[in-house]
């Protein structure tokens, strides 16, 4: 495990608990997608509900790269793809089934105690969030984060995939009993909640070359989780933020 920490609150107030910490900048990550796409190392890291507590928030792909995590208020959501067919199994401790027992081999979590909420005026992309959070972060402490979590909830539309053993980006040969990941997606009807961080970190360390994120959808109606490639979310939708001086802030979980 690798500990990203950008201490936003003094550790005398961290032992207060979270009536003083909404949260702390701290961010543990397992695995880097370097190590998983030039190095091919998808071995499992770690077990997946020995990180959740009532307040994780994460993502992440299971070990084998058979598919896709997402972590919304302590729970695990897992997606695979399973072959032949390219249907999509769906799994999570929520529903009652095993999704903590399953292993990562790249993992990124945080502990949220309190969000801050923002709506969105417009159609927004991936350029329009970006500068849409650099905006509510300016001026305050979460700006000096290099890991920060996102939330956002409402009707968007957005492509992704849910991995089958192999990654598209991955210069690794497809390895035996893989395949390529199967195309998902949701429609502008559904209610979707993208989950995931935004980073300033080098690509390859928590998110691919090119972007400033890396964050999964859950498909609400289908309880589907994968990983976002494009989106184009709706007016009116929910930008959730870290809070920093606790859980009186305007928005909660």
């Amino acid at each position: 495990m690798i500990r990203i920490a950008s201490l936003l609150i003094p550790l005398a107030l961290l032992t207060i608990g979270c009536a003083s910490s909404a949260w702390d900048g701290t961010v543990d990550r397992w695995g880097t997608l370097r190590q998983v796409l030039r190095d091919g190392d998808v071995s499992g890291k770690v077990r997946l509900e020995s990180v959740c507590t009532p307040f994780t928030h994460g993502i992440g792909a299971l070990a084998g790269l058979e598919g896709e995590i997402a972590i919304q208020r302590g729970f695990p959501f897992v997606s695979r793809a399973t072959s032949p067919d390219g249907s999509i199994a769906r799994s999570s401790i929520a529903s009652g089934t095993a999704a903590g027992d399953d292993e990562a081999a790249f993992l990124v979590v945080t502990e949220v105690y309190a969000w801050r909420e923002t709506r969105s005026k417009h159609l927004l992309d991936e350029s329009g969030l970006k500068a849409w959070i650099e905006i509510e972060i300016s001026g305050t402490e979460v700006s000096f984060a290099p890991v920060v979590p996102v939330r956002v909830e409402g009707v968007m539309e957005w492509k992704g995939h849910v991995l089958a053993g192999h990654c598209p980006r991955s210069k690794q040969p497809l390895r035996p009993g893989t395949s390529q990941p199967i195309p998902a997606a949701g429609r502008p009807v559904n209610d979707t909640v993208l989950i995931g961080f935004f980073t300033t970190l080098p690509p390859g360390e928590i998110s691919h070359h090119g972007t400033a994120f890396h964050l999964h959808a859950l498909d609400l109606d289908t309880g589907v989780v994968a990983h976002v490639d494009e989106f184009t979310i709706g007016a009116g939708a929910r930008l959730f933020l870290p809070a920093i001086e606790g859980p009186t802030s305007s928005s909660s979980q």
